[in-house]
């Protein structure tokens, strides 16, 4: 039985880290935001235009936007135009989660 309850609560501590690091997170960008906007827009910009970005979060970076998006929307100005191209790509999918942005 305790192989059961100590798994649950290795998911819950996990779950308590993934919560205190996206609050952190925000707290970060909400205070700081302008004076890192360089070197966000440099990160996604090689997340979204460069085929070899070898980040994890190549694959969810419509995610990652929108997370930005909902603290401190002024930061993606410079980066949303650089979307449009996906608009007009053959990946249905990705054209959606453009769209959705």
């Amino acid at each position: 039985d305790d192989d059961v309850g100590s798994g649950s609560e290795d998911t819950h501590a996990v779950d308590n880290e993934m919560s205190s690091s996206v609050i952190a997170s925000r707290e970060l960008l909400k205070q700081k935001g302008l004076a890192l906007a360089p070197h966000i827009h440099r990160f996604l910009d090689g997340l979204i235009t460069d085929p070899r970005c070898g980040s994890e979060l190549k694959e969810c970076y419509h995610d990652l936007l929108y997370s930005i998006y909902t603290v401190s929307p002024e930061l993606l100005v410079p980066v949303l135009p650089k979307l449009s191209a996906e608009l007009c790509i053959d990946s249905a999918p990705k054209r959606v989660r453009a769209v959705d942005l």
